[in-house]
C-alpha cells in the first residue's frame, strides 16, 4: 500500500508542475468576465453555458451566476444559453480585459425537463469527476412526490450506487459503504442522523436547501474524515423582492416557510417549522383495520418536528454574511404485544453555521465558517421484567478556511480546518422488577482534528483534463482516558491513566485524490479517478439483529482510524440531441480497520471503556452501476441498476473468513416515471427493488442455571426477504405563475402493500420438554399502504 500511495503523490507532484510551468498562448488572449442574470427577477443564474464564438472557449457559470473566459483580440461573438431561457448571442469588439452582465429572458412556457446530474444537458459528459451527483430545488420539484412531501434525501436513492439501509432507518450505503462513512453536510457543519419518520423523511426541508451535491468517487481533498462519499446540503438565500411565504398541509405533515427581505434588497431572513400528526393519521388506520395485526405500529405512535432559520447579508459587493441554524427532534413509541416490548426512541439534531464570503477580485476569494453540531440519541426499553435505559450524544465545533483561484484552465483550492468532538457513545441503567443493575458509566471521548489540502482542476486540451489533490490530517484523542493492556491470554495486566487534555496519541494521515477525463466527442467520454482517505468517527452496530441501536465512537489508542481507498471507471455518453443521458461505472473499495463487536453484540456489564470491546478487520466492495435517463419531453424518467459485492473479514469472527456485510446488496434497481399530462396534471411512479440485507440468525436456545442462552448461526449467514415497492403520485396544479404557485398532490406509497419487515426477531416454537424447542425468525412490518392527499402552495 505505501508504494501506491508514493505513485499517486508521485503523479500528484507532476501535476502541480503542470500548473506551474503550463505556458501557452492564452496569457495573450483578452480576460472577460461574465455574470449571468435572470432578466425578470434579477437573480444571478448558475450552469449557464456561455463560450466566445471565435476562440472555441466555453465556460459554465458558478453558483453566484459568474465565470472568466478567453477571447481572441478584436471582433467576436458572445453565445449564452440556459434551460428555459432564449439563448444570447451578440457581437462584442474585445480591446481590453473587461467585465459584462448577461441578462438572459426566460421562455414563455417553461421547458418540462428533469435533469438529475447537472445543470446543462452536457455536463454529466464535460464534468471531470466521476461518480457526482447534483441536484437543485427545481429538480427535486419535478420528481415524484410521496406523502405529500418532496425530498432530496430520498431522491437520492432512487439513482445507482445509492442504496437504503433498510425499512424504517433514513441511512443509506454507497458502493457498499457503511451509513457512517458518508459525510454529511448542512452548510458545513456535521450531520450525524438525518432521518425524521425512521426514513420517510430526512431534516433537508426542500423549502429551505438549495441544492445537494452527491460524490461517489474522486473524492475532492477539500473534503475529509470519511472513506466512502460526501452529500453536502446549502441552504437557499434568495433575495426576494417581497416576503414570500411557501409551505405544504398534507394528512402526514405540514411545513410554512417564510422568506423577508431586509435593508432594502441588501439581504434577507428567512424562518420555516415542519411538524408531523402521523398519530391521527393511525388511530383512523387502526379503527379501519388498514394496519395489520402483526404490524409494530398496531399500538405505536410517531412525533417530529424541525426548526430552520437563516440570515443572509450583503454588505456590499466584496463581502457577505451568512447565518444558518437548524433544531430538529424525533420521538418514536414501540409496543409490540407478540414480543413483550414496550420502547421509546427519541433522537434530535443541532446544527449551526456562520460564514463569511469574500471576494479579493475576480480570480480569487475566500470562505470562512464556524460551525457547531450536536446529535443526541436516547431509548428506553421494557420486554418482560426489565427495563433498560440508554443515551448517547455528540458535540461537534470546528473552524473552516477556504481559499479559491480561478483562470481559464486551471480552478485551484485550498484551506483548513479546525474540528473539536466530545463524543458519549454510550451511558446505561438496567433494572428488573426488583433491584437497579449498575452498569459501569462509559467514558466521554475529546478529540482534536486537523487539516489542510490543496486541489487543482486543470484543463490540459479541449479533450483532457484533470483534477489532482493531497488533503494532510491529524487526529489526537484527549485524556481524560484509560488505556489497557493485556496479556497474551486477553487478561487486563495494567493500566495508563491520561488526565483531562492531554493528548493520548496522535494520527497523521495523508490522502492523495486524482480524477482524470477525456472527452471522445462532445457526447461521449471516459474518466478514471482515485481517492484514499482517512475516517477518525466510527459508527458501530451494537445488536446482533437488524435493529437501529448504534453507537458513534472517534478513534482511541484501541480504536485506529479507517482508511480506504477506490478506484473507479466510467463510461458516459449522451443520445439523441442530450435527450438521453446513459452512464456504465465500475469500482472497487479496498478498506481497513473496520470494526464490530466482540461476538457481534455489546457487553453492557463489562467494566472496561467501550473500545475495548471491539474486534477490527478489513473489508471490500466492488460492483457495476448503470444508468439510463430520458431528459427531456412528456415523458421523463430513469431507470437505474447496480450490481455489486460487500464483505468483510476478521480474525475474530468465521476464522478470517470473509463475509457478507450487513448493507450488502447484491441487486439493487429503480424505476422513475413522470408524465406531464397536460398543464393541469403531472402523474408519477417509482419502483424500487433490492436484495434484503444480512443478519446473523439465532438457531437455537439452550439453559444455563435457569438463564436462556441464545445459539447464533455463521455471522451474516441470513437475509432478510427481498425489499420491494412500489409508489405512485398525481399533482393538480391550481395556478402557477411567477409569485403565485397552488397545487393539490394525491399520492399513495406501498400500492400493493408489501410487509417489507423493519426488524427479525427470533421466536421460540415448542417446549424445553420433551425437547421440541426450535427457534424460527419471525418479522415485525412497520409502513403498510398509505395513501395521502396534501395541498402545496407559495405566495
Amino acid at each position: 500500500m505505501n508504494k501506491f500511495l508514493k505513485y499517486f503523490i508521485c503523479l500528484w507532484l507532476i501535476a502541480i508542475s503542470l500548473t506551474i510551468f503550463n505556458v501557452n498562448i492564452l496569457c495573450q488572449n483578452i480576460k472577460v468576465y461574465i455574470t449571468v442574470i435572470d432578466s425578470i427577477n434579477k437573480k444571478s443564474l448558475s450552469g449557464a453555458i456561455v463560450n466566445i464564438a471565435e476562440s472555441g472557449s466555453s465556460r459554465i457559470s458558478d453558483n453566484e451566476g459568474k465565470c472568466s473566459i478567453f477571447g481572441i483580440r478584436g471582433l467576436n461573438v458572445l453565445k449564452c444559453s440556459f434551460v428555459g431561457y432564449k439563448n444570447f448571442n451578440i457581437p462584442v469588439n474585445l480591446k481590453n480585459d473587461t467585465s459584462l452582465f448577461v441578462y438572459l429572458i426566460p421562455l414563455v412556457e417553461e421547458l418540462k425537463e428533469i435533469t438529475i446530474l447537472s445543470t446543462s444537458a452536457e455536463k454529466n459528459v464535460n464534468n471531470v469527476q466521476n461518480g457526482v451527483v447534483s441536484l437543485n430545488r427545481k429538480e427535486i420539484n419535478s420528481l415524484p412526490v410521496l406523502l405529500g412531501e418532496s425530498d432530496f434525501f430520498k431522491a437520492l436513492q432512487l439513482l445507482p450506487g445509492i442504496q437504503n439501509s433498510g425499512e424504517g432507518n433514513a441511512a443509506i450505503n454507497v458502493r457498499g459503504g457503511g451509513n457512517d462513512q458518508n459525510l454529511i453536510l448542512l452548510d458545513g457543519a456535521v450531520v450525524y442522523n438525518p432521518s425524521h419518520l425512521l426514513g420517510f423523511y430526512s431534516i433537508f426541508n426542500t423549502d429551505v436547501i438549495k441544492d445537494v451535491t452527491l460524490i461517489k468517487s474522486g473524492i475532492p481533498a477539500e473534503y475529509g474524515n470519511r472513506i466512502s462519499s460526501v452529500m453536502d446540503f446549502n441552504s437557499r438565500f434568495e433575495i426576494p423582492k417581497k416576503t414570500v411565504i411557501n409551505g405544504n398541509l398534507g394528512f402526514i405533515s405540514a411545513r410554512i416557510a417564510a422568506n423577508v427581505p431586509l435593508f432594502h434588497d441588501k439581504g434577507c431572513i428567512f424562518f420555516a417549522g415542519r411538524s408531523t400528526y402521523i398519530n391521527l393519521l393511525l388511530s383512523i388506520m387502526k379503527k379501519v383495520n388498514v394496519i395489520s395485526g402483526n404490524s409494530i405500529l398496531r399500538k405505536s405512535g410517531y412525533n417530529f418536528y424541525d426548526l430552520n432559520g437563516g440570515i443572509y447579508l450583503n454588505l456590499n459587493k466584496n463581502n457577505k454574511l451568512i447565518l444558518s441554524v437548524y433544531n430538529g427532534k424525533d420521538d418514536f413509541d414501540i409496543e409490540a404485544d407478540i414480543i413483550s416490548l414496550n420502547a421509546r426512541m427519541a433522537w434530535s439534531n443541532g446544527i449551526a453555521s456562520l460564514t463569511w464570503n469574500h471576494l479579493f477580485n475576480n480570480h480569487f476569494s475566500m470562505e470562512n465558517r464556524i460551525v457547531k453540531s450536536t446529535y443526541d440519541y436516547k431509548m428506553d426499553f421494557t420486554q418482560s421484567q426489565y427495563t433498560f435505559h440508554l443515551t448517547s450524544n455528540i458535540r461537534d465545533i470546528g473552524l473552516k478556511n477556504k481559499l479559491y483561484f480561478y483562470s481559464d484552465h486551471h480552478k485551484i483550492k485550498f484551506g483548513f480546518e479546525i474540528l473539536t468532538h466530545r463524543i458519549n457513545p454510550n451511558s446505561s441503567l438496567l433494572s428488573t422488577e426488583n433491584q437497579v443493575l449498575t452498569i459501569p458509566k462509559q467514558y466521554q471521548y475529546n478529540s482534536l482534528e486537523n487539516s489542510i489540502y490543496f486541489s487543482d482542476e486543470i484543463k490540459l486540451s479541449d479533450q483532457v483534463s484533470i483534477v489532482t489533490g493531497l488533503r494532510g490530517n491529524s487526529f489526537s484523542p484527549l485524556g481524560p482516558y484509560i488505556s489497557y493492556n493485556r496479556d497474551s491470554e486477553g487478561n487486563v495486566s495494567d493500566s495508563t491513566a491520561y488526565p483531562s487534555g492531554k493528548i493520548v496519541n496522535t494520527y497523521f494521515g495523508f490522502e492523495p485524490r486524482l480524477a482524470f477525463r477525456y472527452l471522445l466527442s462532445e457526447k461521449n467520454s471516459i474518466k478514471l479517478s482515485y481517492n484514499f482517505n482517512n475516517q477518525y468517527i466510527h459508527l458501530v452496530n451494537a445488536s446482533s439483529v437488524s435493529f437501529p441501536t448504534d453507537f458513534w465512537i472517534p478513534s482511541t489508542k484501541k480504536i485506529k482510524p479507517q482508511r480506504g481507498s477506490q478506484i473507479s471507471l466510467g463510461y458516459y455518453k449522451n443520445f439523441d440531441n442530450n435527450n438521453f443521458q446513459t452512464s456504465i461505472e465500475l469500482y472497487y473499495k479496498n478498506l481497513t480497520n473496520q470494526m464490530e463487536f466482540k461476538n457481534s453484540i455489546f457487553h453492557v456489564f463489562d467494566n472496561t471503556p467501550f473500545d475495548e470491546n471491539l474486534v477490527f478487520g478489513k473489508g471490500r466492495s466492488y460492483g457495476a452501476e448503470l444508468l439510463i435517463k430520458k431528459t427531456t419531453g412528456r415523458i421523463t424518467g430513469w431507470i437505474g441498476y447496480t450490481l455489486s459485492k460487500t464483505e468483510k473479514s476478521f480474525a475474530e469472527i468465521e476464522n478470517k473468513h470473509w463475509f457478507p456485510a450487513k448493507y450488502d446488496r447484491t441487486h439493487d434497481a429503480s424505476c422513475v416515471i413522470n408524465f406531464d399530462f397536460s398543464n393541469k396534471w403531472i402523474f408519477s411512479t417509482v419502483f424500487v427493488f433490492s436484495t434484503g440485507s444480512a443478519y446473523t440468525p439465532v438457531v437455537g436456545r439452550f439453559f444455563i442455571e435457569n438463564n436462556i442462552v441464545n445459539i447464533y448461526g455463521r455471522y451474516n449467514s441470513a437475509r432478510m426477504p427481498d425489499y420491494h415497492r412500489l409508489d405512485i403520485s398525481a399533482t393538480y396544479i391550481i395556478t402557477k405563475t411567477e409569485v403565485k404557485d397552488s397545487r393539490i398532490i394525491f399520492s399513495i406509497f406501498n400500492v400493493y402493500n408489501r410487509q417489507n419487515p423493519f426488524f427479525i426477531y427470533p421466536q421460540a416454537v415448542g417446549s424445553i420438554f420433551p425437547l421440541t424447542l426450535s427457534v424460527h425468525p419471525e418479522e415485525v412490518s412497520i409502513f403498510p399502504i398509505l395513501p395521502s392527499v396534501s395541498w402545496q402552495f407559495m405566495f
